[in-house]
């Protein structure tokens, strides 16, 4: 089974099965403009996905896999903003949208006759160091502190040292429920240390008896940091699938009905093999099966 990939300055990715049943390498082209264009007009893509749920890299596997398992899902996928995956989707160009969060009234209305399916859950886990003594916090004391307000640990009584901040990188799982349950669009502090993935933040945070981090859902905590409960709740897998925990974000895909290939690709997304892929990326899928 043959992958092709056409991956552009604009982060657009072309996945391919072919049917030949041979493995061989991902070819890939940067192109731009015009260009784009006609590659895009040389290819017969079976679904062009609208893709607004971020991480580029993590829609690449998804593809990928839905691809390997299922000949007819030749599948085009092209990150794009929000407002403008959705306009791609409304005006028929996209056949499916991704979603990272919730659809508003007016997103509701723009999307009204789509069929609309949750996928996965975006939790915003909080964690500090074993040694420290705070086991909850609150949703505005998390505002203060991740707006650069609260910069040291006294208002929470846990010592007059500064807070250590710690996160995963802009965009990744983690950081959606952050901006929108907790910063509500305003701006993160500077102050904080990125790193790639959920499991280094845990790791940083182990060595930091000063250390406050935020990722995204793991599956194995260490006992050198524990998870903290917001606003009385604790991240548990439960709390955060049924919405609960406040900090979630729940991704949705959406396509029309009709349309197949869009509605067997919407399938894949709450399978067993691509909640794995999912778990791996800090979310919690919402499988069937």
């Amino acid at each position: 089974m043959n992958l092709h990939f056409v991956i552009s300055a604009a982060l657009t990715v072309l996945c391919t099965a072919g049917l030949n049943g041979a493995d061989a390498k991902a070819p890939e082209t940067r192109t731009s403009g015009t260009k784009l264009l006609d590659a895009y007009n040389k290819i017969e893509a079976g679904l062009l996905i609208a893709n607004a749920a971020g991480e580029t890299e993590l829609v690449q596997q998804i593809a990928m896999t839905a691809a390997k398992s299922d000949p007819k899902l030749v599948v085009t996928v092209e990150k794009l903003s929000r407002e403008d995956a959705i306009k791609s989707f409304t005006s028929g160009k996209a056949g499916l949208l991704l979603l990272r969060r919730e659809p508003s009234a007016q997103e509701q209305q723009a999307l009204s006759g789509a069929i609309m399916a949750p996928y996965a859950a975006e939790p915003t886990l909080i964690v500090v160091n074993a040694f420290n003594n705070l086991s909850e916090i609150k949703t505005e004391m998390l505002k203060k502190i991740f707006s650069g307000e609260v910069a040291s640990w006294k208002p929470l009584g846990v010592s007059d040292y500064m807070i250590h901040l710690f996160g995963t990188e802009k965009n990744s799982p983690g950081t959606g429920p952050l901006n929108d349950k907790v910063l509500n669009g305003g701006k993160l502090t500077s102050k904080i240390f990125n790193v790639s993935t959920s499991p280094e933040v845990l790791q940083l945070v182990s060595t930091n008896n000063h250390a406050l981090g935020f990722c995204g859902f793991v599956d194995t905590v260490p006992e050198t940091v524990k998870l903290l409960k917001v606003d009385g709740v604790p991240p548990a897998e439960s709390n955060i699938l049924t919405g609960r925990y406040p900090l979630v974000n729940t991704y949705y895909v959406c396509y029309k009905s009709g349309n197949e290939i869009a509605r067997l690709f919407a399938e894949t997304l709450r399978s067993s093999e691509i909640g794995v892929i999912l778990k791996s990326h800090g979310l919690i899928p919402k499988t069937e099966k």
